[in-house]
């Protein structure tokens, strides 16, 4: 019945597939049975053989062909089943009788599907030639497929230009949106693969066929086309499309090709691929966007499967053509490695070494957890003291909570899931933010933990009974994970509550132990209690900072925004407002951890910290650069005021989490994004969390509520008492931070 069903389709195929071409010369040939009921009818080309239906049956008969003959078919014409009566053997009362013996004709020979010929459908002329060479096997040329009997062929090529797409039945299209010189194989209804070829004109086909060989003949998908395509020698081109690609050519010599960089694909079918990118990575690019996203001022060189090179340079803004320019000389004396694209430093400008004051007299006193200093005291209750290292190793176990008394808005695996995701991400947020000094290890707690629900409407943030509850709630828990799972070498432990839960449950629920967690190895120092909400539950990269943040808690390090919790702590204090804007992960928003922070957690080094003492009356010059560049020579300025207070000056520029263009969900978004500009913060390790203790200074021009305005841009300054800083002049490599001290 499929097969009739599937002949009936391709019949009325023929009206829509030829459209108002003329229609060439068909006859109707109807298969009859004995009873004079139709079995089947075809419409058949003149001079073809009319498909044979499958052999009609009749009691007591044997099906012996048909009359007259469905070979060459020249007229309209009827067929009509033909039988054998069966003899029938006298049988002897209460005898059992054998059945009778039934000839059966010998059914018509079929060809193992290997040794069939091949279907090529194509309006192209002329391939005799090229068609028999490459397949290397039989095959049989139409411009039609229109009455075809599968079952005669192995498998059918289509060769399709744009006049023959418009004509092919959209099911044997299938999935794939096909450009020019690309295929791809699939299965269709009828158990025939279809190879579809997509070409403009003769040439394409013929180099198409001089360089794949007959394992394109597998199920693929168009992604692997490239696969089958010879690979060619070096391309570069501008994709940033601001220079004049014919520079980098000279650069390499004659023997490059050029291309445009609006050009697509085809720029991965060579062997060294010199790309230089500005703000967009290109489509045909996006494999490798994780790797090009961060790059920034520097190249980096991507090996290939098929033992190609993509080297691909990167630089955005007013400096791309310094780097352009960089990138140039660095090809010209070969790439090997990512590199930096570095540039010289400005005339006349010389970097603060040796320095006046090494960078540990920059440390007060009562900073917690300086980096010159084992202290775990604490000068407020809202500063933790450090729980787990900035550097090595940090073991950390999530344990995943299922509520018996709410239903869970997700499936057990998409939770599991979300969660290893967010850890994915805070892995690799602390290896960049850290420069590999501190290396973060996720565990999941093998199965979700069941517990009752225990809060109500009247127990919330403010309630006493509040944070008791959670810490027995986790005890609960915890009781019934140490049986299965071995705590020895956890450092961490992360609780994740299921979206889903009453809108009463506080949003951040980030419950810090003021005591160790009692363990029965022992301590651990710290744990946090993570609220999935369900907004957030298609957006892993939001709930991540959540997750960074509490670990940043876990460091020793403070907020660093005022928080309504707080305001009462401080009613000391006239005014309280929002002093720190998105450009660090313990604020309310997110990206990254500042200079200070980086310092105290030894990510930044001494060495790279320009200690700059007070003076009277006098004007300093110091060249600093940008804070995420690993390899610089200055990354902070630090002006130490008192015991407990500090000048930090950092230079803010477009790294991994602080992008050009930023990602905030839901958040508002810095004017122009972390551009290369000057950040200047007030330390002071007397005020706890609520007010600080850092405190943004913003120039005249800065208005913004959340302080994401307040970058120093070139020509600008800030006063702190008698002290005045300037961002005198901005270069590629960095920037000439001017300090004046007055009486």
């Amino acid at each position: 019945m499929r097969k009739l069903t599937s002949l009936m389709v391709f019949s009325l195929l023929v009206f829509l597939l030829i459209g108002c071409e003329e229609a060439p010369s068909t006859y109707t040939v109807t298969y009859q049975d004995y009873d004079g009921s139709i079995i089947a009818t075809y419409d058949v080309l003149a001079g073809d053989d009319a498909p044979l239906p499958a052999d009609p049956t009749r009691e007591g008969y044997t099906f012996s062909g048909w009359d007259p003959s469905h070979l060459n078919i020249s007229s309209d014409m009827t067929l009509q089943a033909t039988y054998e009566a069966l003899i029938q053997e006298t049988v002897e009362e209460n005898e059992p009788s054998d059945p009778p013996e039934v000839e059966v004709p010998d059914p018509e020979p079929v060809l193992p599907r290997a040794e069939r010929p091949i279907l090529v459908l194509t309006k192209l002329e002329g391939l005799e030639a090229t068609l028999t060479e490459f397949l290397g096997h039989p095959y049989e040329l139409v411009d039609s497929i229109v009455n075809v009997d599968w079952n005669q062929y192995q498998r059918l090529v289509v060769l399709y230009e744009d006049a023959l797409r418009r004509e092919l039945p959209p099911r044997l299209l299938g999935r794939p949106n096909l450009d020019a010189n690309h295929f791809v194989t699939f299965t269709n209804d009828s158990d025939v693969d279809v190879t579809l070829i997509s070409l403009n004109d003769l040439d394409d086909y013929e180099r198409f066929l001089s360089t794949v060989d007959t394992s394109i003949f597998e199920i693929r998908e168009p992604a692997n086309v490239y696969d089958y395509y010879p690979i060619q020698g070096t391309v570069v081109l501008d994709a940033s499309r601001r220079f004049d690609a014919s520079a980098l050519q000279a650069a390499l010599g004659d023997d490059v090709r050029v291309m445009d960089g609006s050009l697509n694909e085809d720029v991965l079918l060579h062997e060294t691929i010199y790309v230089f990118l500005g703000n967009l990575i290109p489509s045909y690019l996006s494999a490798f966007d994780d790797q090009l996203r961060p790059l920034d001022h520097a190249l980096t060189v991507i090996e290939l499967d098929r033992g190609q090179r993509l080297i691909v340079g990167r630089a955005t803004g007013e400096w791309a053509d310094e780097y352009y320019a960089a990138f140039i000389d660095v090809a010209k004396a070969g790439i090997l490695n990512s590199q930096s694209l570095t540039l010289s430093p400005p005339e006349g400008i010389v970097f603060p070494t040796p320095r006046e004051v090494t960078a540990d007299m920059c440390y007060i006193e009562e900073m917690p957890n300086g980096p010159h200093s084992d202290r775990q005291d604490t000068v407020s209750n809202f500063i933790p003291p450090t729980r787990i290292p900035a550097q090595g190793e940090v073991n950390a176990l999530g344990i995943l909570i299922k509520f018996e008394d709410i239903a869970m808005a997700q499936t057990a695996s998409e939770f599991e899931a979300f969660v290893r995701e967010v850890h994915d991400m805070s892995v690799d947020y602390f290896d960049v933010m850290s420069a590999g000094e501190m290396q973060l290890n996720w565990t999941l707690h093998p199965e979700i933990v069941s517990a009752p629900f225990f809060l109500s409407p009247e127990i919330g943030p403010g309630n006493p009974s509040y944070e008791t509850l959670i810490h027995e709630h986790i005890e609960y828990i915890l009781d019934f994970v140490e049986e299965t799972t071995d705590l020895t070498d956890v450092d961490m432990i992360n609780f994740y509550w299921p979206a889903g839960l009453p809108e009463y449950v506080y949003g951040g629920l980030s419950a810090m132990t003021d005591e160790p967690l009692d363990t029965q190895r022992g301590e651990i120092y710290n744990y946090s209690v993570k609220k999935m909400e369900t907004k957030y539950f298609d957006q892993p990269r939001v709930f991540a900072r959540s997750v960074i943040h509490g670990i940043g808690h876990n460091l020793g390090l403070t907020d660093i925004y005022i928080h309504e919790g707080a305001l009462w702590y401080y009613e000391e204090y006239d005014s309280i407002t929002d002093k720190y804007g998105h450009w660090d992960i313990m604020t309310a928003a997110d990206n990254e951890f500042n200079a200070w922070h980086r310092w105290m957690l030894k990510w930044v080094s001494d060495d790279q910290v320009h200690c700059q003492p007070e003076k009277t009356d006098e004007s300093v010059e110091v060249f600093l650069e940008p804070l995420n560049r690993q390899e610089a020579t200055t990354r902070q300025i630090v002006i130490r005021l008192s015991n407990t207070e500090a000048l930090s000056i950092a230079l803010r520029d477009p790294g991994k989490y602080c992008p050009l263009v930023p990602e905030h969900v839901g958040l508002s978004v810095p004017q122009g994004g972390c551009t290369q500009n000057v950040l200047v913060t007030h330390i002071d390790t007397k005020i706890g969390t609520g007010n600080g203790p850092m405190t943004i200074l913003r120039t005249a021009r800065s208005t913004a509520e959340d302080f994401s305005d307040a970058l120093m841009q070139v020509g600008e300054s800030v006063t702190f008492e008698n002290i005045t800083i300037t961002h005198t002049e901005r270069y590629a490599l960095g920037s000439v931070i001017t300090i004046e001290f007055k009486d």
